[in-house]
């Protein structure tokens, strides 16, 4: 009788404090699916269908912002909730489906036309509205060359076939720093490396962001493709900066289209829980250290949360008590920035960056809800030891 007591006991407190628990983790991941699933189908007869609405400012507190239809924060966020599918229950993988699929087609207009499987951060189809100028409507095509960065997180968005993510790989071979096209925007220290540009054409000088090094990695490791020279060239320039501390010293330098030390720590940890990758592996116990650093005293709640998927993903302790939900929509911290000085001579970019001259801050509500949704869902990974990755 005494046993069956403390089992009738011992059901009750497992009802009474865990299952409530559980079924708020469940509510609070279906509302913000909900919630991003409701910003891509907001009608507005500015944004094309299927994009999720952002908005540039040359102001870091996004004040007089300027709607902005691109491609990166949509593939963005197909690719991470393409990432958190498998953890999702049946009714949620129904609603990231959905979204998904949109982003698939709302990627198209980006595509070369020319037949390249390469993309642009702009639409390709027609002309397009330059936001960078305030209170000045220029219409323009194909006014920057195709780039990596968005490439690869289109094809992660699009879960593209093997044979099409081979073809893009291959097109980046044919734009890495090298004495033909060498680089004049970077550190002395970095300009011997052959790794690949940020952009994929002739228009514009070879750039180094090592954010936009992940993502290309991201995509070789996620494909398992074979890696080539600039792969290997572009790892060594990451491990470089990170011995360096550049970015953490210098983050606008060598991450000019992110500039920011959270941002860049994301992005490694994002590429680092594909699969191992033994140069980098070897300095996680650093990286770790350096985010908890970060961590303990920023006071901007959405780089807290984008410092604490960090530190979730490399398997940290380090986390800060909660986030203030509440905040993060205010963005005060940019994750993009469409960065002018970037192509400039190293000189000239240093001067300009330090105060920030040319930076336009881009920013996406549903793309901070998707981070949300992504800390929540790794809290809960936390708890029962599911890896959440990208690889396929």
């Amino acid at each position: 009788m005494n046993k069956l007591f403390r089992n009738i006991l011992c059901l009750v407190f497992v009802s009474y404090y865990f299952i409530p628990c559980i079924a708020q983790d469940s509510l609070s991941v279906h509302k913000l699916l909900r919630q991003i699933e409701d910003q891509q189908l907001n009608n507005d007869a500015f944004f094309m269908p299927g994009i999720f609405p952002s908005y540039v400012s040359d102001k870091k507190m996004y004040k007089e912002l300027r709607k902005d239809n691109n491609v990166f924060y949509t593939a963005a966020i197909g690719y991470t909730l393409r990432t958190l599918k498998p953890r999702l229950d049946s009714t949620d993988q129904v609603i990231a489906d959905s979204i998904m699929a949109r982003c698939e087609r709302s990627v198209i207009p980006f595509k070369n036309k020319k037949g390249r499987e390469t993309y642009n951060f702009w639409r390709t189809d027609s002309a397009y509205r330059l936001p960078y100028l305030r209170g000045m409507h220029i219409n323009k095509k194909n006014m920057l060359d195709d780039d990596p960065d968005c490439t690869s997180i289109c094809l992660l968005s699009s879960n593209a076939s093997p044979s099409n993510a081979s073809e893009a790989h291959a097109v980046m071979q044919e734009y890495a720093n090298d004495r033909h096209n060498p680089t004049n925007t970077t550190f002395s220290r970095y300009k011997s490396y052959e790794a690949y540009s940020t952009w994929l054409g002739e228009k514009l000088p070879v750039v180094f962001d090592i954010c936009v090094l992940s993502n290309v990695l991201t995509l070789v490791q996620s494909y398992d493709l074979k890696w080539t020279k600039a792969d290997s060239a572009s790892l060594d320039l990451i491990l470089a900066t990170l011995r360096y501390k550049d970015h953490i010293t210098h983050p606008a330098m060598v991450a000019p289209y992110y500039g920011n030390t959270s941002v860049i720590l994301y992005h490694l940890a994002r590429l680092m829980s594909i699969k191992p990758i033994p140069a980098l592996e070897q300095r996680k116990a650093e990286l770790v250290n350096e985010a908890a650093e970060q961590l303990e005293k920023s006071t901007n709640e959405l780089e807290k949360m984008i410092l604490a998927i960090a530190l979730m993903k490399w398997n940290s302790k380090s986390l800060p008590a909660g986030i203030n939900s509440d905040q993060i929509t205010k963005n005060d911290l940019p994750f993009f920035i469409g960065n002018i000085p970037s192509i400039f001579s190293f000189t000239i970019r240093k001067a300009l960056s330090k105060k920030e001259i040319g930076f336009y801050y881009h920013y996406c509500p549903a793309y901070n809800n998707v981070l949300l949704l992504e800390y929540q869902m790794l809290k809960n990974k936390n708890e029962t030891g599911y890896a959440l990755n990208g690889s396929h």
